[in-house]
């Protein structure tokens, strides 16, 4: 998706490939964000860096990164790895793979690397984590 960027915030601009009209500076930035996020989403089971999205939106890094924190709060690379770890609670509750096997699907450089960022967004090793939700689990069907 190309963007043309806005001058001015009165200035109508057009999105050349969907061909949305944004009239003002926040319409384009909203829309830029939601287009990050989805395309983020879609990426969960990959490795993705900040030039890989720069190039797909046609933005400078700096640019793309101070728009999407200034909408989400949150840096761009920090909202993926709380996705990523939001699907790696899913798949350890849901399913029987190892910590390695999920750390490697979500694109994670080690299962250190993935147990540590996991451990600081939840509060519990991976291990942990399945234990304890498998505890809860079955003390709600008692």
């Amino acid at each position: 998706i190309i963007y043309t960027r806005i001058q001015t915030c009165r200035k109508i601009e057009l999105c050349s490939i969907t061909n949305t009209f944004f009239t003002t500076r926040d319409e384009m930035i909203e829309k830029l964000t939601t287009d990050i996020k989805e395309y983020l989403e879609k990426r969960l089971y990959s490795r993705l860096n900040l030039e890989d999205l720069c190039h797909h939106f046609h933005f400078g890094k700096s640019h793309i990164c101070h728009v999407f924190k200034s909408k989400t709060g949150i840096g761009i690379i920090q909202y993926f790895i709380k996705l990523k770890i939001s699907e790696a609670e899913k798949l350890l509750c849901k399913t029987e793979r190892t910590v390695i096997d999920i750390s490697s699907a979500l694109g994670f450089e080690s299962p250190q690397y993935f147990a540590r960022l996991f451990k600081k967004e939840t509060g519990y090793t991976p291990t942990e984590f399945r234990e304890f939700s498998k505890v809860k689990t079955t003390s709600q069907k008692n």
